[in-house]
């Protein structure tokens, strides 16, 4: 359930981030859920993908990474490349 938790902060944190920075996203945004596809966390994060597509413009893309308690998501978050946000 924490897990669940935390995945959905994030999930929210993203879908509230062009509140601040307005070019952004410049390129597709990637939602990495640690859990097996069809589970709630995963039809959640593709009901948000489909919002933040439509307010965006940009392709959102669900990625599923189940395995190892969630372990494996969170390594593919941990090792993904920097985005371009600017600090204010």
């Amino acid at each position: 359930m924490k897990k669940f938790c935390i995945a959905m902060t994030l999930i929210l944190a993203i879908g509230t981030t062009h509140l601040f920075a307005q070019d952004w996203p410049t390129r597709a945004v990637r939602i990495i859920v640690p859990f097996g596809p069809g589970s709630t966390p995963d039809i959640v994060a593709r009901l948000v993908a489909d919002r933040l597509q439509t307010r965006l413009g940009v392709s959102v893309v669900v990625e599923n990474k189940p395995g190892a308690s969630g372990n494996t998501g969170t390594d593919v978050v941990a090792k993904a490349e920097p985005t371009d946000i600017r600090s204010a």
